[in-house]
């Protein structure tokens, strides 16, 4: 029996996470769980009856930044030793739409294909802004006012800082995609875990660079 790992990142709602949990709930799974070392009172344990679940070391996660980036490497770190047919990257928000029988009966049928969001992006405006533009802040959404004061502050200065144009003739190369819901083969999933694959990307910009399977 082929095993599929299950990696997720929670930090509200534990009700929702509970069903998406029970609806794992399978001895062909394992599921390894990363809690936003933020969400105070967040329950640690949750029933189970079939699949097995492993609680990852937790780390504080600001929505947008590198520490979601950190925190899918430290579950893929977790999960890989188990040597899994398939990883499957989620939220604590999402719920499967199809059975269990079904989702090993299509994995199955497709051994060793990759399954990942992927966007040309028809105008990069949006992300170029992520690299050309100076950043001294890492986080879209900031946690108090003081910091969102600083980010208007921020944008202000924007519009006076140089661009930094050198990137705009890389960005057409670069492929771009969707964080959640991807799932990823034994094979990319070793080559993931074995260096550093993904690293901040330049100085001052709100952006990494992860190297593809």
């Amino acid at each position: 029996m082929q095993k599929h790992a299950y990696l997720i990142i929670a930090n509200r709602n534990p009700g929702q996470l509970q069903t998406l949990l029970t609806l794992l709930d399978d001895s062909r799974n394992d599921i390894y769980l990363l809690v936003d070392r933020k969400s105070v009172g967040y329950p640690r344990d949750f029933q189970l009856n079939y699949a097995t679940l492993f609680s990852v070391s937790p780390l504080i996660i600001d929505w947008g930044s590198y520490s979601q980036i950190e925190a899918e490497m430290r579950l893929f770190q977790a999960a890989a030793p188990g040597k899994y047919a398939y990883y499957h990257l989620l939220s604590g928000l999402d719920l499967p739409l199809a059975n269990q029988d079904e989702i090993h009966a299509f994995f199955a049928a497709h051994p060793g294909k990759e399954f990942i969001t992927y966007s040309s992006q028809e105008s990069g405006a949006q992300l170029l802004a992520r690299v050309q533009k100076y950043h001294f802040t890492h986080n879209f959404r900031q946690p108090n006012k003081a910091m969102r004061l600083f980010r208007k502050i921020e944008k202000a200065e924007q519009r006076v800082f140089p661009v930094r144009k050198k990137f705009a003739r890389y960005w057409p190369l670069v492929p771009t995609g969707s964080v959640w819901k991807m799932t990823w083969s034994r094979s990319c999933c070793g080559k993931m875990t074995g260096s550093e694959r993904c690293l901040p990307g330049a100085p001052w910009s709100m952006s990494c660079w992860c190297q593809q399977c």
